[in-house]
Formats: structure tokens, C-alpha cells, sequence
């Protein structure tokens, strides 16, 4: 959505689905728990190959492994192009009626601090999450994230009665190519990521 076009998607054969990570982790975590997979809740300080084997430095012990998946996120510089976000969760005033389709990105927001948009998911009557997501080098302060969130609610005759939950995220906007440092790159480090739209999960599923 800009000034000037809606473009509105609808399709009897696909469904728009919104699956919780907490959840959607633990039930991978279980899966790997029941095969008798140990894990282990530590910082890695360092990840090295020697004599063919990857060396794993953790905070209370060494690894040695043959191979090695690595999803930590990539190193995110500076003056990097990158894609911010700030969203909150929240539970509408009583009388307000909701969105009934998902928003994936509205641009008739403020563009000072880069290319902006608001992305809006309904999850019933009175529960919505929105988010404001911008592309640009410079981060914000939350406040400002939240301010252009809740003047979007106003144009959308939509009223917050509590905020039920929050999430926030920085995602590099730079090509990923680690093939060649013998460790297994996986998720943002892999190139997982679509940096259009900061998706990842059809990649990494």
C-alpha cells in the first residue's frame, strides 16, 4: 500500500500462516531431546579447525567435532545497510473493529529515516500485532518505532488497550558467502535470509 496503489492477494488454495519461534523451537528441541542429543545452553567464544577437525571453544569445555553447523547471525557493521524493526502485540479497546486481512507492507508512513513501512497481522477480533520496519544504515530509538506504530493504529481508527507482547530485530542487509570457511553456515550466516523482506523460514525449513 502507498498513496496511490492497493494491491490485495487472495488465494483459496494457500493460507497465511503465523507460527510462534518460541514454540516452533521448542517442539524441534523435544524432537532432538528424545534421540538422546545433549544441549548445551552456552556462549561459543570461538570455532577453529585443526588437523581436519573443528574445535569448538565453549564457556565451560572444548568441543572436538567432524562437522559443525553454525546459525549464529552475521556480523552486522556499522555503517552497513541494514533492516531494523520494532513490534508490538497488542489488545484493541472493546467496540473497535479489527483488520481482517494482513497488511504486509503500508508505505503511508514517515520515510525521513529510510524506506518505511508497517507490516499488520490479525490474529482475531480484538488482537493484533504491528510492526515497524525500516531499511536504512542508522538504527532509532524504540520510542520512535512505537510512535509510528501507534499513529498508524489512529489513522486506522484502531485504539490500544494493552500491549501484550514486543519483539525487536536487526537483520544485515549484505550478501552471505561463508562456503568457504569449512564450517557449515546455516540460517543468516547461510544466506537463509530473503533481504527483501527479512524472511527466512521457507529457506531454512
Amino acid at each position: 500500500i502507498d498513496q496511490d496503489n492497493v494491491i490485495e492477494h487472495r488465494s483459496h488454495n494457500y493460507k497465511y500462516a503465523c507460527i510462534d519461534a518460541a514454540k516452533y523451537l521448542g517442539e524441534l528441541e523435544n524432537c532432538i531431546i528424545d534421540q538422546n542429543v545433549e544441549v548445551l545452553r552456552e556462549n561459543t567464544q570461538s570455532i577453529s579447525i585443526k588437523n581436519n577437525k573443528k574445535v569448538i571453544i565453549c564457556e565451560s569445555r572444548t568441543i572436538i567435532a567432524t562437522h559443525v553447523y553454525d546459525s549464529r547471525p552475521p556480523e552486522i557493521k556499522e555503517n552497513s545497510l541494514k533492516q531494523h524493526f520494532y513490534g508490538i502485540e497488542i489488545e484493541l479497546k472493546p467496540g473497535v473493529k479489527n483488520h481482517e486481512t494482513v497488511t504486509l507492507m503500508d508505505f503511508r508512513v514517515d520515510q525521513k529515516s529510510g524506506l518505511h513501512f508497517i507490516y499488520a497481522l490479525p490474529f482475531d477480533e480484538s488482537r493484533i500485532f504491528v510492526e515497524s520496519t525500516v531499511i536504512s544504515e542508522n538504527l532509532n530509538q524504540k520510542s520512535w518505532y512505537k510512535g509510528m506504530i501507534l499513529k498508524w493504529l489512529e489513522n486506522q481508527n484502531l485504539t490500544c488497550k494493552t500491549i501484550i507482547s514486543e519483539e525487536s530485530g536487526v537483520i544485515s542487509q549484505a550478501l552471505q558467502d561463508n562456503r568457504h570457511t569449512g564450517i557449515h553456515q546455516i540460517g543468516s550466516n547461510g544466506g537463509a535470509t530473503r533481504l527483501s523482506s527479512g524472511y527466512a523460514f521457507h529457506n531454512i525449513s
